[in-house]
């Protein structure tokens, strides 16, 4: 009967006990992930912090200034070669249009790369729609000509009616 007692205690323990014991794992790898969390929002955190006390610097301000928007101090002069090709002289390596018409402009491009591009590509566009037009224009002209002439009927010489058993 003792060891009947023993054993009907230590299982009503194991039925109290397990599912704590499963809570207690649980929560333990989730304190883990959140531990692993916490160390790579801090090294964000750090990484950012770095970098606001890289712009707390004139210096690096000023460099970022000239490197993004080509500004310049006052006294000196900016120099920008647009085209090399032209730059140089050399005939033989003019700018193709079609070269023109396949660059994209990147991120790395300045802003005024960009709105520039933009405004090459809309003025392409009209330059197309405009031709476009041109042509629909001279289609619908000849196409009149075609029908009114089409559309007469041919008297014959001298008034009389042709006779069509001849």
């Amino acid at each position: 009967m003792r060891t009947f007692g023993v054993v009907l205690a230590l299982l009503v323990a194991f039925i109290i006990l397990a599912p704590t014991l499963r809570a207690y794992v649980t929560q333990q790898e989730q304190l883990r992930d959140l531990n692993g969390q916490l160390a790579r929002t801090n090294d964000e955190i750090a990484a950012m912090e770095a970098q606001l006390a890289r712009w707390q610097d004139p210096e690096f301000v000023k460099a970022q200034a000239r490197n993004r928007f080509s500004f310049t101090l006052p006294g000196e002069t900016l120099y920008r070669v647009i085209d090399p090709e032209t730059v140089t002289g050399d005939p033989a390596a003019e700018q193709d249009e079609s070269a023109r018409a396949s660059y994209e402009p990147s991120t790395a491009d300045p802003w005024y790369i960009s709105v520039w591009y933009s405004v090459d590509v809309a003025g392409a566009a009209a330059e197309t729609m405009r031709a476009e037009a041109e042509v629909e224009g001279e289609g619908e002209a000849a196409g009149e000509g075609e029908t009114g002439a089409g559309s007469e009927v041919e008297a014959p010489v001298g008034g009389e009616p042709a006779d069509d058993a001849g």
